[in-house]
């Protein structure tokens, strides 16, 4: 058991990109403790959402003491879950969340457009695209539509894509461990 032990050490401390694609992979990885007890679907995606946030740079860094805003637009998204990543931090800034209906101004770092708003994709997709903005959802096509990562399902496990033009639009930077992760990047 000992040499186990010290065998799965020297792996990881000589591969850290393996570890982090283990941790993440196994969902370990950051994952709020208010979400770590449930399993549920929408407590997974919200995990990878906060974590999103970890693996992508915005163009304009933030005051000190600002915020980190993520927006949510549609009914019940996430079955309210999103709500637990209030006031926890993303780097040096506490998470608020915010529940948008007819956004006038796009001042999110994240926003996840849920399956309510399937109608007025296009629109709401067209109006941030060249904001600073990374969109967010588990609506079927999503990247294929023009947002930047979609949530799916397969084979009962929470995976992504990401539509890197959509995001490099936006102004937005990427990490190249969290394009690994991904199922499918579009170019």
């Amino acid at each position: 058991m000992h040499v186990h032990k010290k065998i799965h050490a020297i792996f990881f401390k000589r591969f850290p990109r393996y570890s982090l694609l283990a941790c993440w992979l196994a969902g370990l990885c950051l994952v709020p403790p208010e979400l770590a007890a449930g399993t549920k679907e929408q407590q997974v995606k919200v995990s990878f959402i906060y974590n999103f946030a970890k693996f992508i740079k915005w163009p304009v860094p933030e005051s000190a003491g600002a915020p980190f805003t993520i927006c949510v637009v549609g009914e019940q998204p996430l079955s309210g879950d999103i709500g637990l990543l209030q006031g926890r931090r993303v780097n040096e800034h506490a998470i608020e969340v915010r529940l948008i209906t007819e956004p006038s101004r796009w001042d999110c770092h994240i926003l996840f457009i849920g399956d309510s708003e399937a109608q007025r994709l296009p629109n709401i997709l067209q109006d941030i695209a060249t904001f600073p903005v990374l969109s967010v959802s588990d609506l079927p096509d999503f990247v294929h539509a023009g947002g930047i990562i979609g949530m799916k399902v397969i084979e009962d496990r929470v995976r992504f894509d990401i539509n890197l033009a959509a995001a490099h639009k936006a102004g937005l930077n990427i990490n190249s461990q969290l394009l690994k992760l991904a199922t499918e990047v579009l170019q």
